[in-house]
């Protein structure tokens, strides 16, 4: 079943790592965001739920040039504020 928002994604994302050893959650969180923003349709809804007020990415110090990048930093950044202590 669809994860009905953000939050929901996120969880199913931490839980679905508990799976994996610890060297191997930094790729298989890589891939599970890469899935999460597949569709345009799925990333506008993630950018419209979290109403980013800036589209700069300070880690790579660019803007996001297509949605599909914007929500993915989305999730990655809100991800790491809230289960980095399964990465690392």
């Amino acid at each position: 079943m669809k994860p009905q928002n953000t939050r929901e994604l996120l969880e199913d994302i931490a839980n679905d790592l508990l799976n994996y050893e610890q060297a191997e959650r930094e790729q298989i969180l890589f891939e599970s965001l890469d899935n999460a923003c597949i569709y345009r349709s799925d990333c506008w809804d993630i950018i419209n739920e979290e109403r980013p007020v800036d589209f700069y990415n300070d880690e790579i110090g660019e803007h996001a040039q297509t949605p599909e990048q914007l929500a993915y930093w989305i999730l990655y950044t809100k991800f790491m504020d809230e289960y980095s202590t399964l990465i690392y």
